[in-house]
């Protein structure tokens, strides 16, 4: 199976260990939206593996000397803000990027119940 795909979770430690950042920055990192909140709570909260792809990214660019603000602008301008999930079935859902209906001529929920029709009648 692809790495890309595979879901391993990650603790904040693993994720210091991995980027050499300190806890409080990656903390600092969620709380500036540069990356996403850790799944669950407290010692049983993990990361994603974008996460640490993402942290390994914010880690190089400070090298270079560059602010989180600027880091945020750079990140922001080539990653989609919000995406919306539909769930056609167990196991299957198609996420599509928030504000696409409006930028295209798109019809949205057209589009979902095609797909739907699609792999539902097997």
């Amino acid at each position: 199976m692809n790495d890309e795909y595979k879901i391993e979770p990650l603790r904040i430690e693993e994720l210091v260990m991995e980027t050499g950042l300190k806890p409080r920055t990656i903390r600092y990192c969620v709380h500036k939206g540069l990356i996403q909140p850790p799944a669950g709570r407290g010692r049983r909260a993990f990361y994603r593996r974008s996460d640490l792809q993402r942290l390994i990214e914010i880690r190089n660019y400070r090298g270079q000397g560059l602010s989180f603000t600027k880091i945020r602008e750079i990140l922001k301008s080539r990653t989609p803000q919000t995406w919306t999930r539909y769930e056609l079935k167990p196991g299957l859902e198609v996420h599509i990027e928030s504000g696409l209906e409006k930028q295209s001529k798109i019809n949205i929920p057209n589009l979902i119940d095609l797909i739907s029709a699609f792999f539902l009648d097997e």
